[in-house]
């Protein structure tokens, strides 16, 4: 009899948490597009060079759970794609038997990004201040690094291009931290922030890419 009382008791705790919890919690989704100016560091036996910056949009849903009054977990699944050039015509030059080849290097990535950020939230009359940090986890779905090679030998001149898999050269999977300051009105927002790239994406042995930059997002929940 006292197992079946504490059986009971235990299954009307757990349902009557589970309705406050419920009603307790706000969820709400929406969509975000972002503009993001991608950064990517490359470290050679020590040695870090920016090989510069590069500009592509994200988008995607986005989940926000607001817990309590000032404080939400964010989430969402973002689809961007990166373009970079990696390597610049005449930075790569070699002699082959009084031939140069000037090459141009371009490496596209497609990503889709996982963010889980925490928000904290102050209302200011109409408008929340918002400040948001947390991990970004980024899975490669696909990707190509476009090859243009320019060879003269004498006073002739040849091109010719071919396409390699990036993923030969890098990791599919990346991690960055996350620092954002916004506002929101009415359920539309405006963030930007900066992602610190934490993880080394390169399976070259004594080189380390790590990619990040700034974000600036826009989003609507309902």
């Amino acid at each position: 009899m006292r197992f079946l009382k504490s059986l009971f008791l235990a299954a009307f705790l757990l349902v009557a948490g589970t309705v406050y919890t419920r009603a307790a919690i706000d969820w709400r989704y929406g969509l975000l597009a972002s503009y993001d100016n991608v950064d990517a560091i490359f470290r050679v036996n020590g040695s870090s060079t920016d090989i510069g910056t590069t500009n592509c949009f994200s988008v995607g849903p986005i989940v926000s759970c607001d817990i309590i009054d000032y404080f939400s977990i964010q989430s969402g699944l973002y689809f961007s794609m990166y373009k970079f050039t990696t390597g610049e015509a005449g930075q790569y030059l070699y002699n082959l038997s009084s031939a140069y080849v000037l090459s141009k290097e371009e490496t596209t990535l497609f990503n889709l990004t996982l963010p889980i950020y925490g928000v904290a939230r102050l209302p200011v009359r109409e408008v929340e201040l918002l400040l948001e940090a947390g991990p970004q986890f980024t899975c490669g779905l696909a990707g190509k690094i476009d090859n243009t090679y320019a060879i003269a030998v004498g006073s002739n001149s040849y091109e010719y291009s071919e396409v390699n898999n990036p993923y030969d050269y890098l990791k599919r999977f990346n991690c960055a931290i996350h620092l954002g300051v916004g506002a929101e009105y009415m359920g539309a927002r405006i963030m930007v922030g900066y992602n610190i790239g934490v993880f080394n994406v390169s399976k070259v042995e004594n080189r380390d890419v790590y990619i990040g930059g700034f974000t600036i997002s826009a989003s609507y929940l309902f």
